[in-house]
């Protein structure tokens, strides 16, 4: 069987994030087979299960096989890919050009089912798939709250909060209620520019990208949190030109290993003032121009102020602000885009 080189290697790169987990052997594998004519390559952590066209056609006896030297071997090739089977051995060997890799066949039977959602289908577009993507900086990287992981589709919303930070955006695709998590999302957004289709029913969900593959993920147990609440009056505004707090913020950013990084935003006559304080008592700080309603500052995590400040568009960077202790809020509601980050206390 002759396969194209980068096209098997591409395939073999998208599946990788499947064979990261999971304590048994089995899981750090790869199923290659033959799908309608076309090779395709299988992963799974028994969470999320990607599966890749390798675009050649032929026809191949299924193989499973150890994802990492597969990898390696492939990636480091000079030629296009050869695969037979050495059924003395129970061996795969791949060659390319003069090099050869052969791998033992792990037992097919113990390569885990590799389900897809059924129901009916939905076509994301590249916009809305934008938009679905402009949430997840905001999701939570704490699997001791698994629902914070997850992107939460929650009445006509999509939604992400780690609970110090909001994002959401009213979307038109008619999606059922359910928390998909953030990861598998930011993999299939990562392989496609032109939207996907989107098959969701209770317990996963199938995203499809034609002509590269599908990510089939365990929907995330569990209800959303009511977040409408938390998105409050505006009494002030932190108004500044975009580019101008970027660099800022990157300015300030200068002290390795501060156990507790805050950045304060400060009013002056001047405009608004960033300042950061290291564990030593080292200071740095940056004046822009622009305004900062009130007279006390604010303090926010770095990195969340960062994010939020990336998720937005244009030269103009402008937030609703409540006073030095309540979430700093982008968009409306009404807006159909709204982001929260809540600021943090410093002394």
């Amino acid at each position: 069987m002759n396969l194209n080189r980068k096209a098997f290697l591409d395939a073999l790169r998208i599946v990788a994030p499947a064979t990261k987990k999971g304590h048994l052997p089995i899981l750090h594998c790869v199923r290659i087979a033959d799908r309608t004519g076309a090779i395709q390559v299988v992963a799974t952590d028994l969470e999320t299960s990607i599966k890749a066209d390798a675009g050649t056609n032929g026809i191949l006896q299924s193989a499973v096989v150890p994802h990492a030297p597969l990898l390696a071997f492939v990636a480091s090739a000079s030629d296009d890919i050869v695969l037979n089977f050495d059924t003395e051995d129970n061996a795969l060997l791949v060659t390319s050009a003069g090099s050869t890799l052969r791998l033992r066949l792990a037992t097919a039977e113990d390569f885990p089912t590799t389900n897809q959602a059924e129901g009916d289908t939905v076509h994301i577009d590249a916009a809305l798939a934008g938009q679905l993507g402009g949430c997840l900086y905001a999701a939570s990287r704490d699997n001791a709250r698994p629902i914070l992981t997850g992107l939460g589709i929650v009445d006509g919303w999509a939604v992400c909060t780690d609970s110090y930070r909001l994002s959401a955006v009213k979307i038109s695709a008619a999606l059922p209620n359910c928390i998909i998590p953030a990861h598998a999302v930011e993999q299939v957004l990562k392989h496609t520019k032109d939207g996907f289709e989107l098959t969701i029913d209770n317990i996963r969900a199938t995203f499809e990208v034609p002509g590269v593959g599908s990510w089939t993920t365990r929907l995330i147990e569990g209800q959303y949190p009511s977040w409408q609440r938390l998105v409050g009056t505006i009494t002030g505004t932190l108004s500044c030109d975009r580019h101008d707090i970027l660099a800022a913020l990157d300015q300030v950013d200068v002290f390795d290993g501060n156990n507790t990084p805050v950045v304060k935003a400060t009013p002056t006559d001047a405009g608004i003032r960033f300042s950061m304080r290291s564990d030593d008592g080292d200071e740095v700080s940056a004046t822009i121009a622009g305004k900062l309603s009130g007279d006390a500052a604010m303090a926010f995590t770095p990195k969340y102020l960062l994010d939020l400040v990336k998720s937005t568009d244009g030269d103009a960077f402008e937030a609703g602000i409540d006073g030095a202790s309540k979430p700093v809020t982008i968009g409306s509601l009404d807006s159909g885009r709204v982001q929260l980050l809540m600021p943090v206390r410093a002394s």
